[in-house]
């Protein structure tokens, strides 16, 4: 039986139901390693419904599914879907199971996605359903189902329009029905490929360590593209100059996986990563946009609790009481050599890192360290044990503690995972005690060898001394470029701007530099401050050991 809700809607008359083209900020799944990102497309609306008007309260049972007919203007990609609801009283919520079904001789077909959980609203306003991922429909009919997973309200609503003939409902173990009077309030949200000249959208968390005992050293990225993602690769280098391709996986909604083979300790492997979307146009994206990321091999392995998804930064307090964080660990195998240590953390204050006995459960007698961990990077900074004061743990636990110092007892922040914890995370002060973490895992790991690998390791854990050009972004440019750079080890290093000749432009740094990735911005301008003309320059990296030079254009 179909019931009126224009009462309602009239009491609700403030609120616009509209169409309109907006554009869409389409966010990324965090997959644990990336921020949103803006995503900008035109998209466009299809709808054949007008405002609601009626609702039906004989259609009750769960199961029950309603769905439209949508028959896009040409090849296209299902983005997100708009669907209105009645409830009384206004603003009760349900859940509903989204469908998106093929077209199979007028009737919903073959499901193009696999059913998701939606929520919809008593409040007759077209709320916004988003899909797990864009779904590549072509150029053929589509139709879109909800299914009723409960007893409503909240009710799907119609129109009072005459019907179209689109919309359809089925109920449990029954065939599909056409509402011939009215058309559910069901619009698609598509993007036509002919929109779509843009690359997919690609965020991954550089990788700057791998290890020589974990096998394949695994790649994630977070890709994305309202025309979907046809395929997406890591693109790797042992030697600087030839590169091999090894494919990703989708795994779950926008996430990727790809493996780079397993590598010998001391390795350096330079890697990208490379998407094409389901377009016509089949737009390519890489990233990073310009050179690539650096991963150095150690010997061993890492041990670790956490997913490397910072969901929160915790420190212990503002002042100081000998604060501290610590992580318990078990290793699988024994002996294991702790050889060092890494934490996430949100600034370049120094901390130190100490390695514990296990005393009844909790931390007992220092066995190494302290240790200062690598400065100048505010994301894994990452600390050596000297080969000389490396423990061994031959049987039960250990502890890796993490110490601020007086000066600055509250900085920098520690990552914490705060999915699934384990319960190995605590906390410290000297007027409390060590007490047990609840709030997650602490992003802090350890990095072991067993005595086998121990052979690997060569001077300074296993690393090369090497100093790299990673790119300059952008490149051609104007006004300014920032130009990145890599380096294994703390050292002096000089980098300097150069015509096609050689003569110095420039000089950008000229000093010591910490171990990790840095940047400098060079603004188009020579040693005066003055700009310089259009045209090509080099950026030279130079050492003791050598130099590297890259190609940058300047246009104005």
């Amino acid at each position: 039986m179909l019931r009126s809700v224009v009462m309602l809607f009239a009491a609700l008359s403030g609120i616009s139901y509209g169409a309109g083209d907006f554009r869409k900020i389409y966010l990324l799944d965090d997959g644990g390693y990336f921020l949103p990102e803006p995503f900008e497309i035109m998209e466009t609306e299809i709808g054949y419904d007008g405002a609601p008007a009626v609702y039906n309260e004989a259609l009750l049972e769960p199961g029950t599914i309603f769905a439209v007919r949508f028959t896009p203007a040409s090849s296209c990609s299902l983005t997100y879907i708009t669907a209105a609801g009645y409830s009384d009283p206004p603003g009760v919520t349900g859940e509903v199971i989204a469908h998106v079904y093929s077209d199979s001789q007028g009737a919903p077909g073959a499901e193009l996605i696999s059913p998701f959980s939606a929520v919809l609203t008593g409040n007759l306003i077209r709320a916004r359903i988003n899909l797990p991922q864009p779904v590549e429909i072509g150029s053929g009919d589509f139709y879109i189902g909800l299914e009723y997973t409960r007893n409503p309200p909240p009710f799907l609503t119609l129109d009072s329009g005459g019907g179209t003939g689109r919309s359809r409902y089925r109920v449990p173990e029954g065939d599909w029905m056409t509402i011939g009077r009215n058309d559910l309030n069901i619009r698609a949200w598509v993007n036509y490929f002919d929109n779509d000249t843009e690359g997919p959208s690609i965020t991954a968390r550089e990788r700057i360590i791998g290890f020589s005992l974990e096998g394949d050293h695994p790649i994630g990225a977070a890709i994305s593209d309202p025309s979907g993602v046809t395929s997406a690769s890591v693109f790797y280098s042992t030697d600087g100059i030839d590169y091999n391709e090894t494919v990703m996986e989708n795994t779950t909604g926008n996430n990727w996986t790809g493996h780079i083979p397993g590598q010998p300790a001391g390795n350096l492997i330079r890697y990208y990563i490379f998407a094409v979307d389901g377009s016509p146009n089949g737009n390519e994206s890489t990233y990073p946009s310009s050179g690539y990321f650096i991963m150095e091999i150690m010997s061993g392995l890492e041990i670790a609790y956490d997913d490397e998804i910072p969901e929160a930064w915790y420190i212990l307090a503002n002042d100081w009481d000998e604060n501290k964080f610590a992580v318990k660990f078990r290793p699988e195998i024994y002996p294991v050599t702790i050889t060092g240590a890494r934490a996430m953390v949100d600034g370049i204050a120094p901390f130190d890192f100490t390695i514990a006995s296990d005393r009844n459960g909790l931390p007992g007698d220092t066995i190494a360290g302290p240790m200062e961990a690598f400065e100048g990077r505010a994301d894994w900074a990452v600390a050596e044990i000297p080969e000389y004061e490396r423990p061994s743990i031959y049987e039960g636990s250990f502890w890796l503690i993490f110490n601020w110092r007086q000066e600055t007892p509250a900085s920098p922040a520690v990552g914490t995972d705060r999915s699934d914890p384990h319960g190995n995370s605590y906390s410290f002060r000297r007027s409390a005690g060590w007490h047990v973490f609840a709030g997650g895992d602490f992003i802090m790991r350890v990095i072991a060898d067993t005595p086998t690998g121990t052979e690997e390791i060569g001077p300074e854990f296993g690393r090369p001394e090497v100093l790299e050009l990673t790119g300059n972004y952008p490149n051609p440019f104007n006004p300014s470029t920032e130009i990145s750079y890599y380096a294994s080890h703390q050292g002096k290093i000089r980098l300097d701007i150069t015509d096609i000749m050689g003569r110095k432009i420039k000089g950008l740094i000229d000093g010591r530099v910490p171990a990790g990735r840095g940047s400098v911005i060079w603004y188009g301008d020579n040693e005066d401050g003055k700009g310089v003309s259009s045209g090509v320059y080099y950026c030279v990296l130079s050492w003791d050991k050598g130099y590297k030079a890259r190609k940058i254009t300047l246009l104005k």
